[in-house]
C-alpha cells in the first residue's frame, strides 16, 4: 500500500516582512533619522563649545546663558545669571538632554535598519525600544531643569512694583510627555513576547 504524502508549506511568522523591507516608508524614515542624527551631533558639539568657550573669552564679569527656544518660546537676548552654579546646572542639564536625544536617534536608527534586514521581533529590538522610552523620560525631566534655570534667570529681569516676580516655573512630576516613554517601555515588553514566540517557532521547524 502506497503511503499518502502531504506537501506542507511552512509560512514565516511574519509573512509581511518582505514588504516591510522594501517599503518606501521605511527608507524615508531611515533617511530622516540619519539626517537628524547628523544635525543633532553637530548641534550638540556647537552648543557644548558655546557653553564652554563663551565664559572664558567673555569680557564682562557676568555669566550669560545663551538664547534658546523652548516650547515655542524664543529668547531675543542672552540671560545673565547670578551664580556660576546656576550656569553650570543649566548647561549640564541642556547638554544631557541633547545627549539622550542623540542616543534616542542612535537606537531608532538601528531599529529601523533591522526592519530592512530581518524579523523585527528580536530581543535586541526589545531592548532598543525600552532604552528609547527611558531616554524620552530622562530628556523630559532634564528639559524641565533647563527651563527652570532659564525662568529663574528671566524672572529677575521682570519684577512687579512690590518686588514680586511676575513669572515662575513649577516642576511637573508627571508631565504629559512621560506617556510616550511609558508606552514605549510597554511596547518593548510586547516585543519580548514576540521574540519568545519567534524563538519557539524557529525551534519547532
Amino acid at each position: 500500500k502506497r503511503g499518502n504524502y502531504m506537501n506542507i508549506k511552512v509560512e514565516p511568522i511574519c509573512p509581511a516582512s518582505e514588504k516591510i523591507r522594501n517599503s518606501q516608508i521605511v527608507k524615508i524614515l531611515s533617511l530622516i533619522v540619519h539626517i537628524g542624527l547628523i544635525i543633532g551631533v553637530i548641534f550638540f558639539f556647537w552648543i557644548g563649545g558655546l557653553l564652554l568657550i563663551r565664559p572664558i573669552f567673555s569680557e564682562s564679569q557676568t555669566w550669560n546663558i545663551p538664547r534658546l527656544a523652548f516650547q515655542g518660546i524664543s529668547l531675543s537676548q542672552d540671560i545673565p545669571v547670578v551664580h556660576v552654579s546656576e550656569y553650570i546646572l543649566s548647561s549640564l542639564a541642556l547638554l544631557a538632554s541633547l545627549f539622550f536625544g542623540l542616543l534616542l536617534l542612535w537606537n531608532l536608527r538601528f531599529l529601523i535598519m533591522s526592519l530592512k534586514t530581518k524579523d523585527p521581533f528580536t530581543l535586541t529590538n526589545a531592548k532598543r525600544i525600552k532604552r528609547i522610552g527611558l531616554y524620552i523620560i530622562l530628556s523630559v525631566y532634564l528639559k524641565q531643569i533647563t527651563i527652570y534655570c532659564y525662568i529663574q534667570a528671566i524672572s529677575r529681569q521682570f519684577t512687579s512694583e512690590n518686588s514680586e516676580t511676575l513669572i515662575s516655573y513649577t516642576f511637573t512630576l508627571f508631565p504629559p510627555e512621560i506617556i510616550w516613554g511609558l508606552a514605549l517601555i510597554l511596547l518593548s515588553q510586547i516585543f519580548l513576547y514576540g521574540a519568545a514566540l519567534q524563538k519557539e517557532y524557529d525551534m519547532t521547524i
